[in-house]
């Protein structure tokens, strides 16, 4: 049985069993209200009493409403025979048909001076709560008095009760919000489904273009790309290749070797070495931008593998001269590598089949994703050139370039593959700067997209492209507030309340559902399969809040940072492959908060199960379930890791030899 299949297993059996205890729970939640029920009906309804049996099969009473009608509060009493409530009951209920009929007692009530804003019931009502804890409990009027304050203080709503439950359906609408935007965009998807992008013509003749690669410390995979770019299928002679490096390890001398190896072939190809990382990838590829000869200029990341028809299929587009950038869809070279690179697939596929598509082909914008696709080179000098301000300078320079009234074309259909991170702290690390560069973008951009002429819907969908990641600091929040607005609606007797959380939890939960399994059944047809992923997709995704809130905090902060590449390792058929190479990255400190959230979900699940508050447990579950997965898949990888020598300084893989020059 392989390890995915496994942690499948795992997980819906968990997911099952706390299924079972909820159902359990209902059920004998049903058999204590006909309990109650029964002892209703013998006694009296004005009162009310819970009880149950003990093992000598003796009914006993548990607890007693003795507080005002309209508060209907549970107060804790002395276990007591049910005979003796029977018996007030039989005593009141003929006291009741010696007064006369309902009808003929509300007049007197009425008249009475003594109700003083009681309604109906008044003094008398004080008088049978004092008959009746007389009884039950035997206290006299001390006890009966601290049981009536205790009655009356559970039912009053403090400033802070208020507040924290504002709080709690403010973050929870704003989540559904963006919830029902991910639904919107499977909207548009299958409104403009057959919108499909055609080019006006073919280009005649073949421009001349320039293929960038940023490389920094990929020893595993450099060798790799360049070999699959010196496969393009284009003329040689209107084909320029730069390497542009920033590495500081072994990785500049198997690039320089492979760059040697192509030019001796015939290939137009430059090796490019910085000896800094000032702006990172954006001033690497300025660096390149102001070397290169070509009219477009395409950019492939070092992990990837571009297909010899990348150039053909997507270089007619530019016959249109308001193109100004073409994007294709990612793909996934080791997607059935483990079960996180399953789901990260999953997520990758929502974005690059259903958001992309459903953002171009509706006149929205969208952006680049920093590989697989290409530029004409008047768009970027028009649009400012590459910036390094932002962690995310492919969304920055695409927003640019389409406020300057440049368009842009995605193709769904021509795919360049790609690794995944198979580490769950590189995967971390790549989200974190996803994250907190796509907030970056927002500040900086929205103030002047919604100064522009653009529609409206351009502007809105602009504005939750740029401010989606905002929605972890607010999954923070709700998982903070959750237990809190939970306790106070149970003690004010609000616990229907619990019915308004349901069509928001829904919108934020199915909306998740549903944009994944679309972007599955229109890649692959066998997407049925694929639908056992998607509670394990949300875990990862709640599982990622902690990471990302801390990302978005910083970058609203200011705080720029570092741009952590994510490190990729060629990984071939053994589990165990990766773990002995290097770039191996640390835990980082969200892994604290992540544990810390799993164990208060725990705990929180478990005083629901004891407050017998059973609506809530599928909602908490769902969070308990992502911290837990997240904290478990680090803890697993770190300690499996550390059982295997770390190969810091592991040679790099052997070149090929040099082949006899090309005769074309």
């Amino acid at each position: 049985m392989t390890p995915t299949r496994r942690t499948l297993i795992l997980y819906f059996a968990v997911e099952a069993l706390l299924f079972g205890f909820l159902v359990f729970a209902l059920l004998d939640r049903r058999a204590r209200q006909r309990d109650q029920i029964e002892g209703v009906n013998q006694w009296g309804y004005r009162f009310e009493a819970h009880g149950s049996k003990e093992p000598g099969e003796r009914r006993v009473v548990r607890g007693v409403r003795i507080g005002r009608h309209a508060g209907r509060r549970h107060a804790a009493v002395p276990r007591v025979s049910v005979e003796v409530l029977r018996q007030v009951g039989s005593a009141e209920k003929q006291r009741r048909a010696e007064e006369g009929s309902p009808r003929e007692r509300l007049p007197r009530r009425r008249r009475a001076g003594e109700n003083e804003g009681r309604g109906c019931r008044g003094d008398a009502q004080d008088e049978k709560r004092k008959k009746i804890c007389s009884i039950i409990t035997g206290g006299g009027d001390a006890e009966i008095d601290r049981l009536q304050e205790n009655s009356d203080g559970e039912g009053i709503l403090h400033f802070s009760d208020l507040a924290i439950l504002t709080s709690y359906y403010a973050v929870l609408l704003a989540l559904a919000v963006y919830g029902f935007h991910r639904m919107m965009m499977v909207y548009l998807y299958y409104r403009n489904r057959d919108v499909v992008p055609v080019p006006r013509r073919r280009l005649d003749p073949l421009p001349r273009i320039t293929v960038q690669l940023p490389v920094y410390n990929e020893r595993y995979v450099v060798e790799r790309l360049i070999s699959a770019v010196a496969a393009l299928d284009y003329p040689r002679d209107r084909l320029e290749i730069q390497v542009l490096d920033d590495s500081t390890d072994e990785t500049a001398e198997i690039a320089r070797a492979t760059c040697e190896r192509e030019r001796a072939l015939g290939l137009d190809i430059h090796y490019v070495h910085r000896n800094h990382r000032t702006g990172y990838k954006a001033g690497a590829l300025k660096e390149g931008f102001e070397r290169s000869t070509g009219e477009f200029l395409f950019v492939f990341d070092a992990d990837f593998v571009p297909p010899p028809s990348f150039v053909r299929d997507t270089l007619d587009f530019f016959s249109d001269p308001e193109v100004g950038m073409v994007q294709a869809r990612w793909d996934h070279l080791n997607r059935d590598f483990s079960l996180l690179t399953r789901l990260q697939a999953i997520l990758l596929d929502g974005h690059f089949v259903v958001e992309h598509a459903a953002r171009n082909r509706s006149g929205r914008f969208f952006n680049f994703n920093g590989t697989a696709g290409a530029w004409r080179r008047r768009t970027i000098e028009e649009a400012g050139g590459w910036n390094s301000d932002t962690l995310t300078e492919d969304i920055d320079l695409s927003y640019r370039a389409q406020l300057a009234s440049w368009k842009f074309v995605y193709l769904k259909d021509v795919v360049s593959p790609a690794e995944v991170p198979v580490d769950i702290n590189g995967f971390k690390t790549q989200q974190h700067r996803w994250a907190k560069g796509s907030i970056q973008a927002g500040q900086k951009l929205l103030p002047r997209i919604f100064r522009s002429a653009f529609p409206l819907r351009v502007k809105i969908e602009s504005f939750f492209h740029l401010t989606n990641n905002l929605s972890y600091p607010l999954v923070i929040a709700l998982s903070i507030l959750v237990f809190p607005a939970m306790v106070i609606r149970h003690r004010l007797g609000w616990t229907r309340m619990i019915l308004l959380d349901f069509p928001l939890f829904f919108v934020s939960t199915a909306s998740v559902i549903l944009f994944y399994a679309v972007s599955q059944k229109e890649i692959d047809p066998a997407w049925t399969r694929k639908l056992r992923y998607m509670p394990m997709v949300m875990s990862l995704g709640i599982g990622l809040a902690v990471n990302n809130a801390h990302a978005v905090l910083e970058a609203i902060l200011g705080r720029s940072g570092e741009f952590r590449r994510t490190p990729k390792y060629s990984v071939g058929n053994r589990p165990d492959e990766w773990k002995r190479k290097a770039y191996r990255t640390r835990v980082n400190a969200s892994f604290v908060f992540e544990i810390t959230l799993a164990i208060y979900f725990a705990i929180t699940i478990a005083v629901s199960l004891e407050k017998r508050i059973y609506l809530a447990i599928p909602f908490l579950t769902i969070f308990f379930s992502g911290y837990f997965y997240m904290t478990m898949l680090t803890l697993a990888q770190q300690f499996s890791s550390a059982r295997l020598p770390r190969l810091g300084a592991a040679p790099a893989p052997a070149l090929s030899p040099v082949p006899e020059p090309r005769r074309d």
